[in-house]
């Protein structure tokens, strides 16, 4: 038997001793995932290191380790992780709801910078070409999307759709600011240009009266038109 062999066969021989040791001892219970420790970073303790908090995690279900991440109470397709994160509960947010109609929703907005109308679109965290509030959408933080997935597998990125979606929107507010602008110019010529013409035509119309005015003040005391004098010899 080799050198090889025998350090092998020993190794063996250790293993089986101490597993036999093991199974022999009295049960111990699982020691629980350590929490983080640090208080600053309290928000961020994830004990399983399944992306969900520890505090989210306890909101949901009760411990810091008992969520999957696909529960979603409403059925609204928001995780209920998601939503808690967003506004503090399991059914807070709405897909549908944009309070600055920017095409952001507004738990995502919550998500990437704290309210509901901060975001500008443009915010990408990680960096990785994906706007932060696209990764929310597609998967529930700032950091989590390839920028690859396809949830309704029709060849074109979750992503690629919802940056359309945010650029057309974009285009929207934009031609609809532009067409009040010109709505709004429009309107203030229908009512500046008259009263501008009026009050030209009452400026001109004074001008006038007031040359003719002083034209006929000069005729009656020009002197080729004074009374002619006196005959000094009258009534004598």
């Amino acid at each position: 038997m080799s050198v090889f062999s025998r350090a092998l066969r020993v190794l063996l021989i250790i293993c089986v001793a101490a597993s036999l040791a093991f199974i022999g001892s009295p049960a111990v219970a699982a020691e629980p995932a350590q929490a983080c420790t640090s208080t600053g970073d309290a928000a961020a303790c994830d004990s399983d290191a399944d992306r969900l908090p520890d505090s989210v995690e306890r909101v949901m279900c009760g411990t810091a380790t008992c969520a999957t991440g696909v529960e979603d109470l409403d059925a609204d397709g928001i995780p209920d992780w998601v939503e808690i994160t967003a506004c503090g509960s399991t059914t807070c947010a709405d897909p549908n709801t944009d309070s600055d109609g920017d095409g952001i929703p507004d738990y995502a907005e919550q998500i990437v910078c704290g309210t509901t109308t901060c975001a500008t679109g443009d915010e990408d965290r990680d960096g990785d070409g994906v706007s932060d509030w696209i990764e929310v959408v597609i998967c529930g933080d700032t950091t989590c999307s390839t920028g690859t997935e396809d949830l309704n597998h029709d060849g074109i990125s979750d992503a690629a759709q919802l940056k359309k979606f945010f650029d057309d929107a974009k285009a929207a507010r934009a031609k609809a600011a532009r067409d009040a602008a010109a709505a709004l110019a429009h309107t203030g010529l229908t009512v500046v240009l008259p009263i501008g013409l009026g009050a030209l035509l009452l400026s001109g119309g004074l001008v006038l009266y007031l040359t003719r005015r002083k034209k006929q003040s000069a005729t009656e005391t020009s002197p080729d038109t004074a009374d002619e004098p006196t005959d000094t010899n009258a009534g004598e």
